[in-house]
């Protein structure tokens, strides 16, 4: 065993299944500014204005006047938020009521989002953005504008955060463009490719042959349509990945910079931005570098980013809040509010639209809205400041993936790739359609996770004591030294669960001849990875966006699964490839799936018994690895379809949340034939795994006494919470 384990680190560090990268990327990640961290100190993210849940009105077309009378009437009716725009001009209606309130656009418009008429097709073809990002002139500007708009703001007690814009973006939300090659971005990024590299050769050296053209204007897909009929070794994509990675650099550090900025004037106040986004390739969503970046994100839950905010939110820290749309009274926008509430956000921005009027959402109905909001408070108090409780499992994210796995979608676009919208991506994305599977099989499976980032594992490792399971979700992209760290994680006794195709390219998204980890996984031979080896065998990707343009994954999957190989009920990734293959390695299990988990997301909703089923093989992996769930829950005798548990620890208390758990898209919830109730009352039995002492039920503030069984009413647009005494 201990050969067999030395002869892996040689043949990794070695490089004889590596790229030919030369960069030292833990190197990067621990010295680059790239990863520098803004302050995020607790005892400002979460003072007394951020101990409970918050709703924010949206005031955009409502059909009242809002002074000082409208905010005592909303104030008594049991509203505690309010929000000021551009600058505080209704922060003293807000001050005087008692109403909580944040800034929007305190760094103005039209830089960090661009308005529609820089952001059409013809100037997403353009080879420059229309206002460069790395213009010390841009920068100044910026500036000048938080000075003016907080130095009035910080006079006032009851603001609570400031946004810098709303659905920022190097792009235009996370649509594709060509930018930018302004001689300011392009001065910048041949600075940040040396820092990277060391030198320029060492750049060439990865770029290949055709690098000197890159060298003068950033690559774009174009670039790179030839390789579709190539075998993965043989593709290049570092030219256009290590444009896209400084353009998120650029975007993020310039954000880092103007929230410390906001912080010399007012350093009581956190700050961030509103209205994020999808990860995504373009636009400048790499959560690994935004939340070490902002100290206060609304983001929309769009491709997993709540769960992958909240697993990179340090302490749960950063308060992290929702925009909800529609009828604030409707059943699902109240379970809307409990959901993320049981995921600990701290409050919401309600878009406002139609309120106080007839025809939309009349004053008697938005004035009862307010009793809401007093329940959500009450009960959030329970959870702020608590610690997330997980089971010991780590879903990796992997930035360089998400980025080859867009392009392998855009296969079948071909030249017309700038066609697809971050509204097509956010639904029909491999990697979107993957994170979501994934995290909607555990929580179904009753088991609770965090995101890991590519980041995180380079500076600290993992630690298989803490995380007993890393799932690796179509992680295409690794790099030699992120493949070291999960070998060194496993034969500590770690348990390392790949779906399928895991580090195909480094991090540049450069192919190698063979996967980095295949040694790990005990991989002796494979086929080569062309085209017709993958899914259906038609096109490389599971998923034809571009003929199912109008569809999400679970519809356009429902369209191509059965022309995919299965095995034991799964859909086979790579297809002359075995299934569930799986290693000992020191301590620890290597496995590796082939399989797509995609389907789940359509099981789930559709057939719940075969979900059951589907979930066995990948509940079996998880119990060996000594994961298990240690609540159950009942209605009528059955367990609940798409009900979720989250858990929280608060001094010497532990806070479980029940809540309804369909799978929400940007358009909506993705509706079976049975479609889960909002509105009903039900019995919920609650059944731990040992007896659990001085239970409450923390709604109605009941004591249950000690055991291991209660039944408790269950407002199904509501979360139920019960709390013991750890």
């Amino acid at each position: 065993m201990r050969f067999r384990t030395l002869l892996l680190w040689f043949t990794l560090l070695s490089g004889t299944i590596s790229s030919s990268s030369a960069e030292d990327f833990r190197s990067y990640i621990k010295n680059s500014w790239d990863f520098h961290r803004v302050p995020q100190p607790p005892s400002i993210l979460q003072s007394k204005h951020w101990n409970h849940w918050v709703l924010m009105p949206w005031r955009y077309r409502w059909g009242k006047e809002y002074d000082g009378q409208l905010a005592q009437r909303l104030k008594e009716a049991g509203f505690n938020g309010a929000m000021c725009d551009h600058s505080p001009q209704k922060a003293e209606i807000h001050e005087q009521a008692g109403l909580l309130w944040y800034l929007d656009h305190a760094a103005g418009k039209g830089d960090l989002y661009l308005y529609p008429e820089n952001t059409t097709q013809e100037a997403l073809r353009a080879p420059n953005r229309p206002v460069c990002l790395a213009d010390p002139q841009v920068w100044a500007r910026l500036r000048g504008r938080l000075d003016e708009s907080l130095d009035d703001a910080r006079e006032y007690n009851t603001r609570i955060a400031y946004a810098l814009d709303d659905e920022v973006s190097w792009s235009s939300f996370t649509s594709p463009c060509k930018w930018d090659n302004s001689p300011a971005t392009m001065a910048d990024f041949h600075r940040w490719l040396t820092e990277r590299y060391g030198h320029r050769e060492a750049v060439m050296a990865q770029w290949g042959s055709s690098g000197e053209q890159f060298w003068e204007r950033m690559a774009t897909p174009d670039d790179f349509q030839d390789l579709y009929n190539r075998p993965w070794p043989q593709w290049n994509l570092s030219p256009w990945a290590d444009a896209l990675s400084y353009m998120d650099s650029q975007f993020n550090n310039l954000i880092g910079d103007l929230v410390t900025h906001a912080n010399a004037v007012d350093g009581l106040t956190p700050t961030g931005i509103v209205g994020g986004q999808c990860p995504s390739p373009y636009g400048g969503y790499d959560y690994a570098k935004l939340m070490r970046k902002v100290q206060f994100l609304e983001a929309y839950d769009l491709g997993c980013s709540a769960e992958i905010a909240r697993s990179l939110n340090p302490g749960n820290a950063i308060p992290l809040v929702k925009t909800g749309f529609g009828d604030p009274l409707d059943p699902h926008s109240i379970w809307f509010y409990w959901y993320y509430l049981a995921h600990g956000d701290r409050g919401l921005i309600s878009w406002a639209d139609g309120w106080f009027r007839d025809e939309g959402v009349p004053e008697e109905r938005v004035l009862r809205l307010g009793g809401e909001i007093q329940k959500l408070s009450r009960s959030s108090e329970k959870i702020f400041s608590a610690k997330w409780l997980h089971d010991g499992v780590a879903i990796y994210y992997s930035h360089p993936s998400i980025q080859v796995s867009w392009f392998i979608d855009c296969e079948t676009h071909g030249k017309t790739w700038i066609n697809r919208s971050s509204s097509m991506n956010n639904v029909l994305a491999s990697t979107v359609g993957t994170f979501w599977a994934w995290v909607k099989l555990l929580e179904d499976a009753g088991v609770q996770y965090n995101f890991y980032s590519y980041a995180d594992l380079l500076e600290k490792g993992l630690d298989p004591h803490e995380y007993k399971v890393l799932i690796l979700p179509r992680a295409l992209a690794l790099s030699d030294q992120e493949a070291e760290e999960m070998v060194k994680y496993v034969a500590a006794g770690g348990h390392l669960i790949a779906d399928h195709s895991p580090g195909w390219f480094d991090q540049h998204l450069t192919g190698r001849a063979r996967p980095v980890l295949d040694e790990l996984f005990g991989i002796k031979t494979r086929p080569k990875a062309r085209p017709g080896q993958f899914f259906g065998g038609h096109i490389l990707a599971e998923l034809d966006a571009d003929r199912y343009y109008l569809l999400n994954f679970v519809e356009a999957g429902a369209m191509m699964w059965d022309y995919c190989r299965r095995q034991d009920g799964f859909v086979v990734a790579e297809r002359d490839l075995p299934t569930f293959k799986e290693r000992r390695h020191g301590a620890g299990w290597a496995n590796l799936m082939n399989v797509s988990i995609m389907e789940y997301a359509f099981l789930r909703t559709f057939d719940w018994a075969e979900a059951k089923k589907y979930r066995a093989p990948i509940e079996k992996l998880l119990r060996r690895a000594g994961v298990k769930p240690w609540t159950e829950m009942r209605v009528k005798g059955k367990r609940p379809p798409r009900v979720e548990m989250t858990y929280w620890q608060k001094d010497d208390r532990v806070i479980v949340c029940i809540v309804r758990n369909p799978l929400v898209l940007a358009k909506g919830p993705v509706v079976g034939p049975e479609p889960d109730s909002f509105g009903e009352t039900l019995k919920l039995t609650v059944i731990f795994d040992e007896t659990k002492e001085d239970v409450v039920n923390e709604r109605t503030e009941t004591s249950l006494g000690n055991g291991s069984e209660f039944q408790i009413p269950w407002a199904t647009q509501e979360a139920a919470m019960l709390s013991f005494r750890q």
